[in-house]
């Protein structure tokens, strides 16, 4: 069972493979094919090689998080049915691990509206990039930047997150041209692969205040 991002980079796509031949008829019911976690299985397709089902989900299915179950019934050329596949875990062709690949910060006129943007080299789990608990920031680099209370929105088309600065956090603004820096935790990509463990200031994400 493996999460194909080689040909669908949105995790939305899973690659079912038989021992040997199985047949369209019996292999293509979708409803045979249960992920957990309230994923649904939008179709599934025989691929030419017969023995890997292609299935079409409507929301990624995560190594880690998800599972996939398969109901009895799947037969081969001579007859033979399969038994059920009990709940089983996934993996991916994607084993890298992800990073961020840049950052700015925007100071905006008023209080309270300061902007951090950071752009990530791989599509992120949106509700794991929006815990601002997972955000460590610095500005300027060595002197720690309270993000408190702070809201993120992520973009999966543009792989952009956008910290936006609220009045919860002690440090309420930015300061036009000091350097930039942040580390995270806690954040995977859709492969299911863990954010790099980064130093600040030596291998963090960094980037300048522009005004």
């Amino acid at each position: 069972f493996v999460q194909d991002r080689t040909t669908d980079p949105t995790g939305q796509t899973i690659a079912v493979t038989f021992s040997e031949a199985v047949t369209a008829a019996t292999a293509e019911l979708a409803a045979s094919y249960t992920v957990s976690g309230g994923v649904t299985v939008n179709s599934a397709t025989l691929r030419p090689a017969g023995n890997v089902v292609e299935l079409a989900l409507d929301a990624p299915a995560i190594p880690g998080d998800n599972t996939i179950a398969i109901a009895a019934g799947i037969e081969d050329a001579a007859g033979n049915t399969s038994l059920e596949v009990a709940a089983t875990a996934l993996t991916s062709t994607d084993t890298v691990a992800p990073a961020a690949s840049d950052m700015e910060g925007t100071t905006v006129s008023g209080p309270e509206n300061d902007m951090i943007t950071v752009t990530f080299n791989d599509n992120m789990i949106e509700s794991e990039v929006e815990t601002i608990g997972n955000w460590t920031i610095e500005a300027p680099e060595g002197t720690p930047f309270d993000v408190t209370g702070a809201t993120v929105a992520y973009d999966d088309t543009t792989r952009e997150a956008i910290v936006t600065l609220g009045a919860g956090s002690a440090d309420q603004n930015l300061q036009t041209f000091d350097d930039i820096h942040a580390t995270f935790t806690g954040m995977r990509d859709l492969g299911g692969n863990t954010i790099g463990a980064t130093i600040i200031g030596t291998t963090a994400v960094n980037g300048m205040i522009g005004g």
